[in-house]
């Protein structure tokens, strides 16, 4: 899909690793060196059209200019007659995002002879993933009905004009039409989250005699999490028109609308969609261990 957001990332990732594993001083000393960096972003296109029915003549919804399936005209509003299908409205986006993680790991060990070991090992992770969509909605405005106060409010319910019909596995629908009364919503998604994760461990082995052995061995480990979630609705102030039309059982949708002009599309909470998480999360783990064996 190539990029799909201007303030998401590219179509192009990477991944790469390097480690280095030697020993000195005559064999005593070992160590173990390793870096991994992995960049995978995601590019993801998303189209759902709400619900095809029979809004009109089986559930009362006021709309006008929905014909009859007999063909007797303009279907009246919960007649309960049989009329043609047809969406509700429609809700499509595109998603951007990028993870990045970057790990580094490294153990040194000491063994002078065959009866003592001791060793540290030390591990650190970052994992980064930033995701931004973008979402248009569409509702064509079934259920609008009565004068309201409101200058941009709409009157009137959803007013099909230009209608085109079809049949499909016995049912007639409306592959075409130009629908007044509608309107959009424009919002944006925007997801940042952060896990580091780091731990030391230190292992000691002792080998007493042939029958005795003991180890003792320290662990300390955490966990952090910062995340960030931010949802922002904008609303057209005014009501359009949207325009649709089925080619190859996919649906188009139109606007004459320019959803980009600031004065038209406005930052709003209706519907009650915005929100903002921050959540933070942090987990940590000591630990201690002693043991002793005895061979019977």
């Amino acid at each position: 899909n190539g990029g799909l957001s201007s303030t998401g990332k590219g179509e192009y990732g990477n991944r790469f690793s390097a480690s280095y594993v030697d020993q000195y001083a005559d064999g005593t000393v070992g160590l173990s060196i390793g870096f991994a960096h992995l960049d995978s972003p995601e590019q993801a296109k998303k189209f759902g059209s709400w619900g095809f029915g029979d809004y009109v003549g089986q559930w009362g919804a006021g709309a006008t200019g929905v014909p009859a399936v007999d063909g007797s005209g303009p279907c009246p509003a919960g007649s309960g007659a049989n009329c043609a299908i047809f969406p509700q409205g429609f809700e499509t986006s595109v998603t951007s995002s990028k993870q990045v993680r970057d790990g580094a790991m490294a153990v040194l060990q000491f063994k002078p002879n065959d009866r003592f070991s001791s060793a540290v090992d030390l591990y650190y992770s970052k994992f980064t993933q930033d995701r931004i969509g973008h979402h248009w909605t569409g509702d064509i405005g079934l259920w609008n009905g009565g004068p309201c106060p409101d200058p941009g409010c709409q009157p009137a319910p959803a007013d099909f004009t230009d209608v085109q019909t079809g049949e499909v596995d016995g049912n007639t629908i409306i592959e075409s039409a130009t629908i007044d009364g509608a309107h959009s919503l424009v919002y944006d998604k925007n997801w940042d989250r952060t896990d580091k994760i780091r731990s030391i461990g230190w292992r000691n082995e002792l080998q007493f005699n042939d029958q005795w052995k003991g180890m003792l061995d320290f662990g300390y480990s955490r966990a952090d999490r910062d995340e960030t979630y931010i949802q922002s609705v904008a609303r057209a102030n005014a009501y359009t028109s949207f325009a649709y039309t089925t080619k190859d059982s996919q649906l188009d949708w139109s606007t004459p609308q320019d959803l980009t002009d600031p004065t038209l599309v406005q930052l709003t909470n209706d519907p009650n969609w915005a929100e903002m998480c921050t959540p933070k999360f942090k987990d940590e783990i000591k630990s201690a261990q002693l043991a002793v064996n005895h061979t019977l």
